[in-house]
């Protein structure tokens, strides 16, 4: 989970060309919300999230690991 989360704070992140890797418009009204309440479950160690609220970020992030493991894709 950890390096799913990493990975879609390195696709928001502008490169050099000022333009970041992944957008989310506003017109994903879910997905933003649910990427502003994502946090942190304070009573694991392992930095697991609160499950709650969390499907479309879930799904994001399972999008972002799946083109990171295609061959060429950077």
């Amino acid at each position: 989970v950890k390096g799913g989360c990493d990975r879609i704070r390195e696709r928001l992140r502008q490169r050099g060309d000022n333009r970041p890797r992944l957008k989310v418009f506003t017109t994903c009204r879910w997905t933003v919300r649910e990427m502003g309440g994502y946090s942190i479950d304070p009573n694991r160690k392992d930095e697991a999230p609160l499950k709650k609220d969390d499907h479309t970020f879930d799904a994001l992030r399972y999008m972002v690991m799946g083109i990171h493991s295609w061959k060429g894709i950077v």
